[in-house]
């Protein structure tokens, strides 16, 4: 893999995450996610269940 190849996926990944944000699809926002991520969100200080 190059850095032409990894630059691209990122950008694939940045705009997914963002498409899926602001679809308020978060089902496809949470699949972007590996299941060792904690997604915070300082606004609002809501722990995950564990």
């Amino acid at each position: 893999m190059n850095s032409n190849t990894v630059h691209a996926d990122a950008s694939e990944l940045a705009h997914e995450w963002v498409d899926a944000y602001n679809d308020q699809d978060f089902d496809r926002f949470g699949a972007l996610y590996t299941d060792d991520v904690a997604y915070t969100v300082r606004a609002w200080p809501i722990r995950p269940r564990r």
